[in-house]
């Protein structure tokens, strides 16, 4: 009689069929973590893998989810945009006094009359590159 494996290890993290669907089982900052992964058992196998690695390095793991309250989420929305935005606008300053657009008149001359002349696409390019 061929028994079927219904559960494994792959280090810190078990990995165990319930029904037809493989899950893991884990524990990530104290806290048991039993995500689903689905159908297929090599998928599960290197899912494992990957969450066990990262535990061992005390990184948050793939399918980890950390609950945070609407006042701690926009403190950290604004915080990092108050740094990424004014990088920007300090780097669109420095592109007006670099002279790139007298060479790039030089070089290319006018642009033919459509939706956007040589100086707009210049700056709305020199703006994504910053974002």
């Amino acid at each position: 009689m061929v028994r079927k494996i219904r559960s494994f290890r792959v280090g810190k993290v078990t990995v165990y069929l319930r029904g037809k669907v493989w899950y893991l089982c884990y524990y990530e900052h104290g806290q048991r973590r039993r995500p689903r992964v689905g159908p297929d058992k090599e998928s599960a196998r290197k899912l494992a893998a990957q969450t066990n690695a990262q535990i061992e390095m005390d990184e948050p793991t793939v399918l980890g989810f950390e609950p945070i309250g609407i006042a701690d989420l926009r403190e950290r929305w604004l915080h990092y945009h108050e740094h990424v935005l004014a990088g920007v606008l300090l780097g669109v300053a420095l592109l007006s006094t670099t002279g790139l657009m007298e060479e790039a008149r030089c070089v290319y001359g006018r642009l033919k009359n459509g939706w956007y002349g040589l100086r707009a696409t210049l700056w709305i390019l020199f703006v994504m590159a910053l974002l």
